[in-house]
């Protein structure tokens, strides 16, 4: 493997922990050029990728707190809601069931959490876990050196081939080469009109006292994401403290990937906001971290 800059410094470190179900893109899209058994054959295939990480965890012992607890996706308003329902209408017209994911009334949804503020239904599905990303990686790093897999950090790949890789530092031959460079795929010739590279924002609080967690009723390991056209997303982490992300930092044209659009104020303002709004026995909670992260977007929304 041959890393810019250290395993896992890209989207795999710095996400927001959700090890989630569902395929990318239009289920409706691909159904209509390879059939819905395809698309629901697709869907199963990426839950049981779920379990083959906890599996490897496990295994591993890599202590990122793996928790599959599932997911929420609230609804907050009535366009929200509108959009909840023919989600999960889709999903079971695709052939998934009510043990994949299942509405929720607002009084049903406290069995896991109680809130956000104004919550009117939610979704639930038992096909998510929940990750520190950044100790996954680093473990997953750690455990393919002991298998024997060479990683060369700090080490930009500078030329892809079809059999090898040339880097500032030397030039690796393969019978495969596996390109997993996500947003950073718009730095290659030939790429940039095919990817958007977007960004996702995210703030932390402090660890919370156990009163709070009580008084939220928030459930260990279950995560949520709302509907909003920018939306936002939380869980809880291993060391008791909430994470929030969200979209809306602006695309810069002339430099899609930089630092500085990782600390666009306004955004964390927002996010900062939602957190307050959606929860306000956590008002006065300090945000101790905030960051950001680029993630590649396909340029035809697949």
């Amino acid at each position: 493997m041959v890393e810019a800059e250290i395993a896992g410094f890209g989207a795999a470190g710095r996400n927001g922990g959700f090890v989630s179900a569902g395929i990318a893109g239009s289920g409706a899209r691909y159904a209509r050029r390879s059939g819905w058994d395809s698309v629901l054959r697709a869907e199963r295939e990426v839950q049981r990728g779920i379990d083959e990480i906890g599996a490897v965890v496990s295994l591993e012992g890599i202590d990122c707190g793996y928790n599959k607890a599932g997911a929420l996706t609230v609804a907050t308003n009535e366009p929200q809601l509108q959009r909840l329902r023919s989600r999960v209408e889709a999903k079971h017209r695709s052939g998934l069931g009510p043990e994949d994911i299942r509405l929720l009334t607002a009084d049903e949804c406290a069995e896991y959490i109680r809130g956000p503020e104004g919550l009117l239904a939610a979704s639930f599905t038992p096909h998510c876990a929940h990750v520190d990303p950044a100790r996954l990686a680093r473990g997953l790093a750690d455990a393919c050196e002991r298998l024997g897999v060479k990683i060369y950090e700090q080490s930009p790949a500078e030329h892809l081939g079809p059999k090898a890789v040339r880097s500032r530092n030397g030039r690796i031959s393969a019978d495969v080469v596996v390109r997993a460079t996500e947003a950073y795929t718009i730095g290659e010739r030939g790429q940039r009109r095919k990817f958007l590279p977007l960004y996702s924002l995210l703030i932390a609080t402090e660890p919370l006292p156990q009163r709070i967690w009580d008084e939220l009723g928030w459930r260990d390991g279950i995560g949520f994401s709302d509907l909003g056209h920018l939306f936002y997303y939380a869980q809880r982490t291993m060391d008791g403290r909430i994470v929030v992300g969200g979209r809306g930092a602006p695309y810069r044209l002339s430099k899609p990937i930089s630092p500085e659009n990782e600390q666009d104020e306004r955004v964390y303002e927002r996010l900062c906001q939602t957190l307050r709004e959606a929860f306000p026995a956590v008002a006065q909670a300090r945000i101790t971290h905030h960051w950001a992260v680029p993630w590649r977007y396909h340029a035809t929304g697949a």
